[in-house]
């Protein structure tokens, strides 16, 4: 947002934030006292999250409108393997040496060594760089003089397509946050199994966000005809996401097995799965369920993209990012007292994966809206491009040269 407001190079926010994570992460590790311990780490949390908005606009001007979203889930995986990386990280330095703040060392000591000097020789593209409205004089200026005003506010808020956006990440965050959160809990508890076996069945299930990748492609293929097709797309995933998970919890899964063995565990289950129909069926419904969701966020973000001018994007972006992780926060927190009050996972989970139904209303929704507001962000991109004309020959900058 504040790059947005003052021109500021995201390039530069993105030093100060990779700098300021290192620095809280370093000061936390030596701390004895807890909350000041808790404290410097969230300074280290909020510092490393303006990455991400950032990083995200940075790849949407370097990247063609029709090829944004398999981009940006390109993007999601690779920041996924490195969360999985670090924490498995984690926990393997952990259990070997048995001290906590040794993984969280190793963290600030990456980041350092690794992020900082790559955030420094990034080069960053000038805002609106890949919109084929403004591509050839930026070409020449390297420049995009536009920053966002308190008036734009009023513009944004108002763009229906912006808010249909918002109402469904709402939801869909609800059935995704309350996965993340409390399904290897569901299959301790229902299936009768420990967190080992539990996880990896999860993760035979959650390799399913890879084929993603193709269902992204048809989303950038089929708006090049109609721009309602990405909604289009969104909804049918999102409401397969809900019916697959409530596939999965329905059944009455009954492992009763457990084991502190990976690899035995790998084993059982595969052997399992030619044996078991009930646990084939419940693997391949998540394995769906994956599949279907794994598009949904990057298909947000491109959508987004082709509906705000390059100056209101990262504000756009955060401001759905934060929304969605208070909606996320209240999901998880409610789905607990549900599972108090009712005694059972199952129940909960089954409400909380329906709310993808209803993100999957908001995105047929935008469905009628997004052709306008798509038009009217092009006619916005003439207006600057002929705006940048004008300043570049003030600046004695031929358009021809």
């Amino acid at each position: 947002t504040y790059s947005d407001w003052t021109g500021l190079q995201r390039r530069v926010l993105i030093v100060l934030g990779v700098l300021g994570c290192s620095l809280f992460t370093i000061l936390s590790i030596g701390t004895p006292i807890f909350y000041i311990f808790a404290v410097l780490y969230i300074l280290a949390g909020m510092s490393i999250s303006v990455i991400s908005p950032l990083a995200t606009t940075i790849i949407l001007d370097i990247t063609w409108r029709y090829e944004r979203t398999i981009v940006i889930m390109a993007f999601s995986i690779i920041s996924g393997i490195g969360y999985i990386f670090g924490f498995g990280l984690g926990l393997i330095t952990t259990a070997i040496f048995n001290n906590w703040r040794l993984p969280i060392a190793i963290l600030a000591a990456s980041i350092f060594i690794v992020s900082l000097p790559f955030a420094i020789l990034l080069k960053e593209p000038p805002k609106g760089f890949s919109e084929e409205e403004l591509n050839e004089i930026l070409r020449k200026t390297y420049r995009y003089p536009f920053t966002l005003s308190p008036k734009d506010l009023k513009v944004i808020t108002g763009n229906r397509s912006n808010i249909f956006a918002t109402l469904q990440g709402i939801f869909g965050i609800i059935g995704s946050g309350s996965i993340e959160v409390w399904i290897l809990q569901y299959l301790v508890r229902e299936a009768h199994t420990n967190e080992i076996v539990a996880s990896i069945l999860m993760g035979l299930g959650a390799i399913g966000g890879l084929p993603g990748l193709a269902i992204a492609k048809l989303a950038d293929l089929t708006s090049r005809r109609m721009n309602k097709a990405k909604p289009i797309i969104a909804a049918i995933c999102s409401s397969i996401t809900a019916s697959a998970f409530l596939i999965f919890l329905v059944l009455p899964l009954n492992l009763n097995f457990e084991t502190n063995d990976a690899v035995m565990a790998a084993t059982y289950l595969i052997e399992a799965l030619s044996k078991d129909p009930l646990l084939s069926t419940a693997i391949a419904s998540f394995f769906i369920a994956m599949v279907s969701n794994s598009p949904i966020g990057p298909i947000k973000v491109a959508i987004l993209s082709e509906v705000n001018l390059p100056e209101h994007r990262a504000t756009v972006i955060s401001g759905s990012g934060i929304i969605e992780l208070f909606s996320k926060s209240l999901g998880i927190a409610v789905l607990g007292l549900l599972v108090d009050l009712l005694g059972s996972f199952r129940i909960p989970l089954m409400i909380a994966v329906s709310m993808w139904f209803v993100s999957a209303f908001y995105w047929t929704k935008m469905s009628k809206t997004i052709t306008i507001d798509a038009w009217k962000l092009g006619l916005l991109l003439q207006e600057r491009k002929i705006l940048l004309l004008k300043f570049n020959d003030a600046q004695g900058i031929s358009s021809k040269s």
